[in-house]
């Protein structure tokens, strides 16, 4: 009996791994940025990587930003956007699409809620 719980736990434990990611280039004469957020606990670090792609596909520049401590996620998610935003600036590169996998950070871009919340002031 212990060994059918044992398994029963462990089968609802066990996360569905999500279906590879498919990457669509932006129009012709645009740029797409794409955006993600890694935590690593041990160093308590917040990693942030941006890699811009032209219309065709082709790779124009990458970059990386440490962040610490640890923040909530959503909180981390804003921050890598406001620093694609000023990169992209520093790069003056115009015409960029932006993409990233964090839909509440995505939302907050286009509502009209007021956050009053450290999320509220990066948006």
């Amino acid at each position: 009996m212990r060994n059918a719980q044992n398994v029963r736990a462990l089968a609802n434990s066990v996360h569905q791994v999500p279906q590879q990611a498919e990457w669509h280039k932006p129009i012709s004469g645009r740029y797409k940025c794409n955006i993600d957020a890694s935590f690593s606990p041990t160093p308590n670090k917040v990693g942030i990587g941006m890699c811009i792609r032209h219309a065709q596909g082709m790779f124009v520049s990458a970059t990386t930003e440490w962040f610490e401590p640890i923040l909530d996620v959503d909180v981390s998610e804003a921050l890598g956007m406001l620093s694609a935003l000023r990169w992209i600036d520093e790069l003056q590169l115009r015409d960029m699409d932006i993409e990233m996998d964090f839909k509440r950070v995505v939302d907050g871009l286009y509502s009209n809620r007021t956050y009053t919340s450290d999320l509220g002031a990066i948006l």
